[in-house]
């Protein structure tokens, strides 16, 4: 049996060949964290109860909606929300514009104003969708929807 040894590199070729292993493990620290930004069970905000105050609103009013929420304290925390509102009856009505939204960590209450467009008269339910950024690849959408409520005409 002849063994030979392997034959030196030339400093050239060393520099060549650390520069592609330090490539080749870069990717892979990269793969690595774009998958966990894209795979991360992010737990962002529990609405634990979601209900309009009142059992009637007046069509082209403003209605309170009171939020019961668990926020975990952490990464989170400085994240804001940018809310979107519906109303849905039988049909989907969705209110134009979107508002920002942030909340203190922990758990608590907050309560918000919404306006109600001119709908017409019946029983609906709200339907908020709170849409965070968690990053430059990955986007986190968590939807509640209110209790019934009647939507009245201005007498």
């Amino acid at each position: 049996m002849n063994q030979s040894s392997p034959p030196s590199l030339s400093p050239v070729q060393k520099v060549v060949y650390n520069l592609a292993l330090a490539t080749m493990i870069s990717i892979l620290i990269q793969t690595c964290v774009f998958l966990f930004w894209l795979w991360w069970p992010y737990k962002l905000i529990t609405i634990n109860n979601l209900q309009v105050l009142g059992p009637q609103v007046v069509a082209g009013s403003r209605l309170v909606l009171k939020m019961d929420y668990c926020k975990p304290r952490g990464f989170s925390e400085d994240l804001v929300a940018q809310v979107q509102y519906s109303f849905h009856d039988d049909v989907g009505y969705g209110l134009l514009g979107q508002t920002s939204s942030w909340l203190l960590p922990g758990c608590g209450s907050s309560a918000e104003i919404v306006p109600v467009p001119m709908l017409p008269p019946g029983k609906y339910k709200l339907e908020v969708t709170r849409i965070y950024q968690v990053n430059f690849l990955r986007t986190v959408v968590v939807q509640a929807v209110s209790n019934e409520f009647q939507i009245v005409m201005d007498k």
